[in-house]
């Protein structure tokens, strides 16, 4: 007796629709790889506001897949440094993409975690020259190097004859800073924007000017001071 059918019994895997695979089509000469899954974690600190990570689930995480995240900065901090480790405390490579903050790396065979860091940014308070200013003294230890959020207190004195009429202060775009008179004479502050400013005194004639007149009594020969305000 001759049999000439032969049958074939090939397995099966069904993948999820949202199963990630390194490799394969699913045929039977190119099977479908499935990695392993690890976790992504982030080592937090007061200076990062967010940090995203564009993956949908941080615990099930391919090995060899693409991970792209983004590091966002409190407001007066900028990211000085990124670093990526393994379990092991190994460090993973990682390159920068064209938007800003944002970086990416390729999932390796362990756990991994995040390190951000950021540093605060130091800003800088000019003063506009005008030909009217006898002093403006900036309370600060360094005028190049100002943080954001701190109360900055400054005095103006104008010179003889002329009074402050107006005090503009402006961050780099131009926007006007809010500040405030202080109990002091000529005293003012205002709180460093994260920006560098400019500090812009005007100023008007004084509206009285003491005058002195001297009056001599011509039969007593006395003399009196009498103050012209004008």
């Amino acid at each position: 007796l001759n049999v000439n059918n032969y049958h074939y019994t090939y397995p099966v895997i069904s993948l999820k629709g949202d199963e990630i695979f390194t490799s394969g089509d699913g045929s039977k000469n190119n099977p479908y790889i499935v990695p392993n899954y690890y976790e992504i974690s982030v080592e937090g600190n007061q200076e990062t506001q967010n940090l995203d990570i564009y993956v949908d689930d941080l615990k099930k995480v391919g090995e060899g897949q693409s991970v792209i995240f983004k590091v966002i900065p409190n407001k007066g901090y900028i990211v000085n440094n990124v670093k990526i480790v393994d379990k092991d405390n190994n460090e993973i490579d990682f390159s920068e993409t064209s938007n800003e903050n944002e970086y990416s790396f390729v999932m390796t065979s362990s756990n991994v975690t995040i390190i951000p860091s950021s540093e605060r940014v130091k800003n800088s308070i000019k003063v506009e020259e005008n030909a009217h200013t006898k002093s403006i003294v900036v309370d600060v230890d360094n005028l190049e190097s100002v943080y954001y959020n701190d109360v900055v207190t400054f005095s103006i004195i104008p010179e003889e004859g002329y009074e402050l009429e107006t005090i503009e202060i402006l961050d780099k775009d131009g926007n006007i800073i809010d500040y405030n008179k202080t109990e002091k004479d000529n005293e003012y502050s205002f709180t460093m924007v994260d920006t560098d400013v400019i500090i812009k005194p005007s100023y008007k004639k004084s509206n009285s000017t003491i005058i002195p007149n001297i009056i001599t009594n011509p039969n007593t020969g006395d003399y009196s001071l009498i103050i012209v305000f004008g």
